[in-house]
């Protein structure tokens, strides 16, 4: 309702009213209009929402101001005397609404045309006081702090807890607590017992960070009662009076598990990633020697045989060269292998078979590998005194493994023997290939089963092989169900195992 739109049906002369200077009060303050007798001719909705009287519940029989309670007698005598003079009128007073509230008003009188004026009443707002500022501060602080996911603790300088966010008693299981005045060993009783020691932790990172007189930042593993560790960035910043006592110790600690994680996953990835490319490297540099070697033992003695003409020697070259095409081919057989693991399109087969019989087949080709290598002093000797006995595994595999192990055992011997054992389980079959070699050192035990990786690298090694035949062998035996373990003392030899299962392994 519009304030000059108003008429009053019960007296013709309070006509419609248009007073231009007056109407850009009527959306900011409660305005009343009135007779100079102090009948009220009408008033704006603000009026309505401040004081509650609505215009409609007078039915065109409005009160005085006075007989309203609007204001006071002598308030009203106040009002008339300046609007006689024309003259304006303020004043503050205290006003009753319809709803017995008290409320303070500035009010402002002015003098209208036709013996009316107008009253405008202007809310007074209570200043606070320095008290309730700070306790509408403290009521914010609280909110903000308790809004924030990281956990959020202030300490005095005896380390007893003065003020606590909600993240914070959520993860210590401390809500309903009066932690006030507690320490943290004081606290301890209160939580579940994953957290005591993480208390006690805690104290001594306080004490270190009030000794040091700095803020110091780390990461802190927190348990839970689930079994989980979380870790979180904390900061603690001691605060020291003018004196340099302590004063507070503000703790803040942000979950950075999963941050953690992620940066550790990068860094081994960063770490396999460098690793790759130098094992990359020392292979190219050793499959460079690998390769060359039999090559140019080929063709070299390849071209010696047209310019020879004693029978012998061209014998002894075409030996020379087949034994050369063997290595270069076996070493190409490795690479196919490899690429096969690789690209995970190994075929195995799974099917019975006799374990005695293909160490015995392994065996017989060893006289003549004991030549070519010069290893004629090495005893190389079968122990295996069962006649039958069935594993499950692919023979042709086993066979690769076996002369791998055995070739391994005779390259790295140089004096002494190498024994092929056997021991018979009810679930399993175990192969051993003994030798008095130079053995292996315990850091290296791992190693030498990695893909590109060889105890010694580089072109320049005492014991030649590209290094592949161990991570092949190794790999075949778990495609098969089995695996291979080494036992080995450096300088005194090894004792590589090869286990099979004896059941069919199903896809």
């Amino acid at each position: 309702m519009g304030l000059f739109g108003k008429k009053n049906s019960g007296n013709s002369s309070r006509a419609d009213l248009s007073y231009g200077d007056y109407k850009g009060f009527n959306q900011l303050y409660a305005i009343l209009i009135a007779q100079i007798d102090g009948i009220i001719i009408t008033f704006n909705d603000l009026f309505s929402v401040h004081f509650g009287y609505q215009l409609a519940e007078f039915d065109g029989n409005l009160p005085g101001i006075v007989q309203l309670g609007i204001v006071s007698k002598e308030t009203y005598s106040a009002i008339y005397t300046s609007i006689q003079l024309s003259e304006a009128y303020s004043t503050e007073l205290q006003i009753k609404t319809k709803r017995g509230e008290m409320a303070t008003y500035k009010l402002k009188a002015a003098p209208l045309p036709d013996n009316k004026f107008l009253l405008v009443f202007d809310p007074v707002r209570k200043e606070k006081t320095i008290v309730e500022d700070a306790n509408e501060s403290n009521k914010l602080f609280m909110e903000l702090i308790n809004q924030m996911p990281d956990i959020i603790c202030f300490k005095d300088g005896f380390g007893k807890w003065l003020l606590a966010n909600t993240a914070d008693l959520n993860l210590f299981q401390l809500k309903g607590v009066n932690y006030v005045g507690k320490t943290d060993a004081d606290l301890a009783p209160f939580t579940h017992e994953v957290y005591r020691q993480a208390f006690l932790n805690c104290m001594e990172t306080d004490e270190k960070c009030w000794n040091e007189k700095v803020i110091s930042r780390g990461d802190e593993i927190i348990p839970t009662p689930a079994g989980e560790q979380i870790m979180f960035d904390v900061f603690k910043i001691p605060v020291f009076n003018a004196d340099g006592s302590r004063k507070n110790l503000i703790v803040i600690g942000r979950d950075v598990t999963e941050h953690r994680k992620t940066e550790n996953d990068l860094l081994l990835a960063k770490q396999k990633a460098e690793e790759s490319d130098r094992l990359k490297s020392a292979f190219l540099a050793t499959m460079s020697h690998e390769l060359r070697t039999p090559l140019n033992a080929i063709i070299g003695f390849a071209t010696l045989i047209f310019e020879e003409e004693d029978l012998s020697d061209i014998r002894e070259f075409s030996r020379i060269i087949n034994n050369n095409s063997n290595v270069l081919l076996n070493l190409i057989e490795d690479i196919f292998d490899i690429s096969l693991i690789e690209a995970q399109q190994m075929q195995i087969e799974h099917h019975k078979f006799d374990i005695v019989k293909t160490a015995n087949e392994v065996l017989e080709i060893f006289p003549h590998e004991i030549h070519i290598l010069d290893k004629l002093d090495i005893d190389l000797r079968n122990l295996i005194s069962e006649k039958e006995v069935f594993a499950s595994g692919d023979v042709y595999r086993v066979k690769q493994i076996l002369t791998n192990l055995i070739s391994n055992a005779l390259k790295f011997t140089i004096k002494g023997q190498v024994l092929l054992k056997m021991n018979n389980h009810p679930d399993h079959v175990e192969i051993e290939i003994e030798d008095t070699g130079i053995g292996i050192a315990p850091d290296k035990i791992d190693f030498i089963f990695q893909m590109f990786q060889q105890v010694e690298e580089g072109s320049k090694r005492k014991y030649g092989g590209a290094g592949l035949g161990l991570s092949i062998s190794k790999q075949l035996a778990v495609f098969m169900g089995g695996d291979i373990k080494v036992k080995s003392e450096l300088g005194k030899g090894s004792v590589f195992t090869l286990i099979l299962p004896k059941s069919v392994k199903t896809e």
